[in-house]
Protein backbone atom coordinates (compact mmCIF):
# COMPACT_ATOMS: atom_id res chain seq x y z
CA UNK A 1 0.00 0.00 0.00
CA UNK A 2 2.92 2.32 0.78
CA UNK A 3 4.22 1.91 -2.75
CA UNK A 4 0.85 2.81 -4.21
CA UNK A 5 0.41 5.96 -2.12
CA UNK A 6 4.00 6.98 -2.81
CA UNK A 7 3.55 6.46 -6.54
CA UNK A 8 0.43 8.63 -6.58
CA UNK A 9 2.40 11.37 -4.80
CA UNK A 10 5.12 11.01 -7.43
CA UNK A 11 2.49 11.38 -10.16
CA UNK A 12 1.42 14.66 -8.53
CA UNK A 13 5.01 15.89 -8.82
CA UNK A 14 5.06 14.81 -12.48
CA UNK A 15 2.01 17.03 -13.07
CA UNK A 16 3.93 19.97 -11.56
CA UNK A 17 6.88 19.27 -13.85
CA UNK A 18 4.61 19.01 -16.89
CA UNK A 19 3.11 22.42 -16.04
CA UNK A 20 6.53 24.03 -15.71
CA UNK A 21 7.56 22.57 -19.06
CA UNK A 22 4.41 23.98 -20.66
CA UNK A 23 2.96 20.56 -21.44
CA UNK A 24 -0.31 21.34 -19.64
CA UNK A 25 -2.01 24.37 -18.16
CA UNK A 26 -3.11 24.89 -14.55
CA UNK A 27 -6.71 23.92 -15.29
CA UNK A 28 -5.75 20.54 -16.78
CA UNK A 29 -3.26 20.04 -13.94
CA UNK A 30 -6.02 20.71 -11.42
CA UNK A 31 -8.21 18.05 -13.05
CA UNK A 32 -5.39 15.51 -12.96
CA UNK A 33 -4.54 16.32 -9.36
CA UNK A 34 -8.20 16.00 -8.36
CA UNK A 35 -8.24 12.51 -9.88
CA UNK A 36 -5.00 11.63 -8.13
CA UNK A 37 -6.31 12.85 -4.80
CA UNK A 38 -9.34 10.61 -5.21
CA UNK A 39 -7.00 7.67 -5.74
CA UNK A 40 -5.08 8.60 -2.57
CA UNK A 41 -8.34 8.80 -0.63
CA UNK A 42 -9.37 5.37 -1.89
CA UNK A 43 -5.99 3.86 -1.02
CA UNK A 44 -6.09 5.38 2.45
CA UNK A 45 -9.64 4.13 2.93
CA UNK A 46 -8.58 0.65 1.88
CA UNK A 47 -5.61 0.76 4.22
CA UNK A 48 -7.85 1.92 7.09
CA UNK A 49 -10.26 -0.91 6.35
CA UNK A 50 -7.41 -3.32 6.95
CA UNK A 51 -7.13 -1.79 10.43
CA UNK A 52 -3.40 -1.29 10.43
CA UNK A 53 -2.95 0.44 13.80
CA UNK A 54 0.31 2.27 12.98
CA UNK A 55 -1.28 4.52 10.36
CA UNK A 56 -2.95 7.77 11.30
CA UNK A 57 -4.14 9.96 8.45
CA UNK A 58 -5.13 13.57 8.61
CA UNK A 59 -7.76 14.04 5.88
CA UNK A 60 -7.03 17.79 5.75
CA UNK A 61 -3.57 16.99 4.39
CA UNK A 62 -5.26 15.64 1.26
CA UNK A 63 -7.66 18.46 0.58
CA UNK A 64 -11.24 19.11 1.52
CA UNK A 65 -14.23 17.09 0.47
CA UNK A 66 -15.89 19.88 -1.49
CA UNK A 67 -14.17 18.78 -4.70
CA UNK A 68 -12.75 22.27 -5.20
CA UNK A 69 -9.03 21.60 -5.08
CA UNK A 70 -6.40 24.26 -5.69
CA UNK A 71 -4.25 23.53 -8.72
CA UNK A 72 -1.29 24.92 -6.76
CA UNK A 73 -1.41 22.88 -3.52
CA UNK A 74 -3.28 19.60 -3.53
CA UNK A 75 -0.91 17.05 -2.02
CA UNK A 76 0.81 17.43 1.31
CA UNK A 77 4.29 17.30 -0.25
CA UNK A 78 3.46 20.48 -2.20
CA UNK A 79 3.34 22.41 1.07
CA UNK A 80 6.80 21.25 2.17
CA UNK A 81 9.60 23.81 2.03
CA UNK A 82 11.95 21.28 0.46
CA UNK A 83 9.50 20.62 -2.39
CA UNK A 84 8.99 24.35 -3.00
CA UNK A 85 12.77 24.87 -3.02
CA UNK A 86 13.13 22.06 -5.56
CA UNK A 87 10.41 23.65 -7.72
CA UNK A 88 12.29 26.95 -7.49
CA UNK A 89 15.49 25.32 -8.70
CA UNK A 90 13.65 23.57 -11.54
CA UNK A 91 11.98 26.84 -12.61
CA UNK A 92 15.37 28.60 -12.60
CA UNK A 93 16.84 25.88 -14.78
CA UNK A 94 13.97 25.94 -17.28
CA UNK A 95 14.30 29.73 -17.65
CA UNK A 96 17.97 29.58 -18.54
CA UNK A 97 18.90 30.28 -22.16
CA UNK A 98 21.60 27.67 -21.85
CA UNK A 99 19.07 25.04 -20.77
CA UNK A 100 17.16 25.60 -23.98
CA UNK A 101 20.21 25.86 -26.20
CA UNK A 102 22.25 22.97 -24.82
CA UNK A 103 21.69 19.87 -26.85
CA UNK A 104 23.61 17.31 -24.97
CA UNK A 105 24.33 15.37 -21.86
CA UNK A 106 25.02 18.42 -19.68
CA UNK A 107 21.51 19.82 -19.99
CA UNK A 108 19.92 16.40 -19.70
CA UNK A 109 21.84 15.63 -16.51
CA UNK A 110 20.79 18.82 -14.72
CA UNK A 111 17.20 18.20 -15.83
CA UNK A 112 17.48 14.60 -14.56
CA UNK A 113 18.80 15.68 -11.15
CA UNK A 114 16.22 18.47 -10.76
CA UNK A 115 13.45 16.01 -11.65
CA UNK A 116 14.90 13.39 -9.31
CA UNK A 117 14.79 15.77 -6.36
CA UNK A 118 11.12 16.62 -6.96
CA UNK A 119 9.94 13.05 -7.54
CA UNK A 120 11.80 11.55 -4.61
CA UNK A 121 10.62 14.19 -2.14
CA UNK A 122 7.04 13.60 -3.33
CA UNK A 123 7.22 9.81 -3.26
CA UNK A 124 9.07 9.74 0.05
CA UNK A 125 6.35 11.92 1.56
CA UNK A 126 3.80 9.31 0.50
CA UNK A 127 5.59 6.57 2.42
CA UNK A 128 4.80 5.83 6.03
CA UNK A 129 7.80 3.71 6.90
CA UNK A 130 10.59 5.90 8.24
CA UNK A 131 13.15 3.77 6.39
CA UNK A 132 11.29 4.20 3.11
CA UNK A 133 11.05 7.96 3.63
CA UNK A 134 14.75 8.14 4.49
CA UNK A 135 15.68 6.16 1.38
CA UNK A 136 13.83 8.55 -0.94
CA UNK A 137 15.24 11.59 0.84
CA UNK A 138 18.75 10.17 0.50
CA UNK A 139 18.22 9.90 -3.24
CA UNK A 140 16.95 13.50 -3.37
CA UNK A 141 19.95 14.62 -1.33
CA UNK A 142 22.37 12.91 -3.70
CA UNK A 143 20.63 14.48 -6.71
CA UNK A 144 20.89 17.95 -5.13
CA UNK A 145 24.63 17.48 -4.58
CA UNK A 146 25.10 16.33 -8.17
CA UNK A 147 23.07 19.24 -9.54
CA UNK A 148 25.22 21.65 -7.50
CA UNK A 149 28.34 20.04 -8.93
CA UNK A 150 26.95 20.48 -12.44
CA UNK A 151 26.39 24.16 -11.73
CA UNK A 152 30.07 24.40 -10.78
CA UNK A 153 30.99 22.67 -14.03
CA UNK A 154 28.75 25.15 -15.85
CA UNK A 155 30.79 28.00 -14.39
CA UNK A 156 33.98 26.36 -15.59
CA UNK A 157 32.49 25.86 -19.05
CA UNK A 158 31.44 29.52 -18.99
CA UNK A 159 27.77 28.67 -19.42
CA UNK A 160 26.91 30.93 -16.48
CA UNK A 161 28.80 33.62 -14.64
CA UNK A 162 29.32 32.66 -11.00
CA UNK A 163 27.04 35.46 -9.80
CA UNK A 164 24.14 34.04 -11.86
CA UNK A 165 24.17 30.71 -10.08
CA UNK A 166 24.43 31.97 -6.51
CA UNK A 167 20.64 31.81 -6.01
CA UNK A 168 20.05 28.36 -7.54
CA UNK A 169 23.13 27.02 -5.77
CA UNK A 170 21.73 28.35 -2.46
CA UNK A 171 18.46 26.52 -3.21
CA UNK A 172 20.38 23.28 -3.73
CA UNK A 173 22.39 23.78 -0.55
CA UNK A 174 19.16 24.34 1.41
CA UNK A 175 17.60 21.24 -0.20
CA UNK A 176 20.71 19.28 0.74
CA UNK A 177 20.53 20.41 4.36
CA UNK A 178 16.87 19.51 4.68
CA UNK A 179 17.13 16.11 3.02
CA UNK A 180 20.26 15.23 5.01
CA UNK A 181 18.43 15.50 8.33
CA UNK A 182 18.24 12.23 10.17
CA UNK A 183 15.06 13.40 11.88
CA UNK A 184 13.32 14.74 8.78
CA UNK A 185 10.06 16.22 9.97
CA UNK A 186 9.26 19.03 7.58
Amino acid sequence: MDYSVGSVMECGACVDIACMKGLMNDEVAGCHKTRLIEIVKMLIGLRKSWEVPRIAEDPIAYGNDSGKQSAKIVFHHESLDVYQLALGFYRWFLLQDTARSLAGPFERRIDKFATCILLNVAEGNGRFSVLDQRSFLDIANSAAAKAAAYLDVGIQKRLWPERDISEPKALLVHIGRITARKDYDE
